[in-house]
């Protein structure tokens, strides 16, 4: 594993630990490392709320996560300790945040996904890549969305694009990525136990449902709706 943090290549950091996450608008991670007061490099690396950015690679110089730096864990002990740093992807931002005052209203009328995501998204200077999977989804227009002035960013964008069936994804350069996986793909790698130590399975089946109910109500130029409909699965259960 390599680091760069600003530019520049970090060596000595030890417990690297990336958690790389599909449906989400960004990737986290943690290192330890030593840091030396005395050495005025580190004093600009490690300087808490600088959020630096950092670069993650594999030692392969495969690019897996582009990001800032958040937080820092200093501790003062009688041996020294080695100082705790984490932080997430580029777009990990949009969690953090709800829509600022300068986009408001926060009413859209007649405007696409992409549109709005690429509004919200410019603010922060994050790109937005659309697969040639949902290009059509992301721009049917909505007739009029409102967003919560106290729900994050990615929540408002997550709940539109849910409505759409698009995951909401990022990539290794830290951009924010709509697309629909491909279930016809063939696997790209097989665990078993030739090439694994341990694997385990593990199914909760307290948020499993049997029947899903929509209500809705009618409304001035549709007079004719059905108030609600609902649909059921069975589920087996053994005496």
């Amino acid at each position: 594993m390599k680091i760069r943090i600003n530019n520049k290549t970090f060596f000595f950091f030890n417990n690297f630990s990336v958690k790389l996450i599909l449906g989400s608008v960004a990737s986290s991670f943690s290192f330890l490392a030593r840091f030396n007061p005395n050495n005025l490099e580190h004093r600009i690396l490690f300087k808490p709320l600088s959020f630096n950015k950092i670069e993650v690679f594999t030692d392969e110089n495969r690019l897996l996560l582009t990001g800032i730096i958040v937080n820092h864990d200093f501790n003062s002990e009688k041996n020294p300790q080695l100082v705790k740093i984490s932080g997430y992807s580029l777009g990990g931002v949009l969690e953090d945040n709800t829509i600022p005052l300068s986009l408001y209203p926060l009413e859209s009328i007649n405007r696409s996904l992409k549109d709005i995501t690429e509004r919200l998204l410019k603010a922060f200077n994050l790109k937005l890549l659309i697969d040639s999977s949902v290009l059509n989804e992301v721009n049917l227009i909505y007739k009029k969305t409102i967003a919560s002035p106290t729900e994050s960013i990615k929540n408002y964008i997550s709940k539109l694009s849910s409505q759409r069936n698009i995951v909401l994804s990022h990539n290794e350069k830290g951009d924010i990525i709509f697309f629909r996986p491909n279930i016809n793909l063939r696997p790209k790698i097989l665990f078993n136990d030739k090439n694994t130590i341990n694997i385990s399975l593990l199914v909760k089946g307290q948020g499993l449902h049997s029947e899903i109910s929509v209500l809705r109500q009618p409304s001035k130029d549709n007079n004719n709706l059905t108030p609600s409909s609902s649909s059921s699965a069975e589920i087996p259960f053994s005496s």
